[in-house]
């Protein structure tokens, strides 16, 4: 008889532990609160130009379509869990289920399952709350997931071309991360500033982007090529944006710290995108009470070593993704695998 594991998350992470584990000749149980899996990855749009950023928006999606029809998988959709009780190799748990009509009842369901994996994913930080950066505030203010949302709907980044000037574009990073509150590196902030911004150029040539940093994270498989690219045609600039205000002009005066220059500076620009950092998604310190598993110093799942980013302090329980700390798409599938790859070489012993 298969032995059986819950999936807590249907984002990538879950999607990529739960194939590997399917492969490997596990049942798998894939829970997601949502109506739909996929998590973030599913409003990423590719970021290729004339040639590929290796962004893997397109491998994640191509995981979900395996996993949507993989007879080894049950998917829970609208589900949640309740309770969770027992030990490695058996542990009982509870799951709700909302209904899909207003008409319908809530319904429960009890599974036992050898082990667990949590893959719950993350939040984006919310910029409202630097209110002096102008999210919210100003039109030109906008996200990198407010991209995301456009180029995936339109297929398209349109900036107006004013009359007078090219159109000024100006990414700042570390919008939530680095700061008192969340002192750690996002690690995807500057990749997908980047990679945005070679397609943004690639649409709209005439259009002049400038990134504001505090170090450039640019390390992972393939990235060098696509900052290097970058470094030709991107103005960077290793400043700190203290403020955001609209001129009179209604374009966009952002005042900074030009750490090189060792002096305080204005620029204007027609658009800012606030490159925002990850944070734990809320929910997380609730699930982990309900599975009596560890949250490390910043409210991610923690795991039990420097060199062991799967296991936690529960035998059995094994975290996934970016629910242990912020990754990448590549690195958040890797680490899907990597917990379903515990999972199979504890039981194999």
């Amino acid at each position: 008889m298969k032995k059986k594991v819950l999936v807590i998350g249907a984002g990538i992470a879950g999607i990529s532990a739960a194939l590997e584990l399917a492969k490997c000749d596990f049942y798998v149980y894939l829970l997601e609160k949502n109506a739909s899996i996929g998590g973030w990855v599913s409003s990423f749009t590719c970021k290729a130009h004339d040639k590929c950023t290796k962004c893997s928006v397109c491998v994640a999606k191509r995981k979900i379509r395996e996993v949507l029809v993989h007879p080894d998988i049950s998917i829970l959709t609208n589900s949640t869990l309740k309770q969770c009780h027992g030990e490695i190799g058996h542990f009982d748990v509870e799951i709700e289920q909302n209904p899909m009509h207003t008409d319908q009842e809530l319904q429960e369901q009890k599974l036992a399952v050898h082990a667990i994996i949590p893959a719950i994913g993350f939040e984006l930080f919310d910029v409202k709350q630097y209110g002096r950066l102008g999210y919210g505030r100003y039109r030109g203010v906008l996200t990198g997931f407010d991209l995301e949302k456009t180029m995936l709907e339109n297929g398209n980044l349109h900036f107006p071309v004013n009359n007078t000037h090219a159109p000024s574009i100006a990414f700042i990073q570390c919008a939530g991360s680095r700061n008192d509150n969340n002192n750690y590196c996002s690690r995807v902030c500057c990749k997908y500033a980047m990679r945005f911004a070679l397609l943004i150029k690639h649409l709209n040539p005439a259009v002049s982007v400038t990134i504001f940093f505090i170090d450039i994270q640019n390390a992972g498989k393939g990235f060098a090529p696509v900052y290097e690219e970058c470094v030709g045609s991107i103005q960077f600039i290793r400043g700190i944006p203290v403020e955001v205000i609209e001129n009179p002009g209604k374009r966009l005066e952002v005042r900074y710290e030009n750490i090189a220059q060792g002096n305080v500076k204005r620029d204007v620009f027609d658009f800012i995108i606030l490159s925002a950092g990850i944070v734990p998604r809320p929910g997380t310190w609730d699930l982990a009470r309900k599975l009596g598993i560890n949250l490390d110093e910043y409210g991610f799942f923690g795991t039990t070593g420097t060199f062991n980013s799967n296991d936690t302090n529960v035998k059995g329980i094994f975290t996934a993704g970016s629910c242990q700390g912020p990754k990448d798409i590549p690195d958040t599938i890797a680490h899907g695998i990597a917990a379903a790859e515990r999972i199979v070489e504890v039981f194999a012993k």
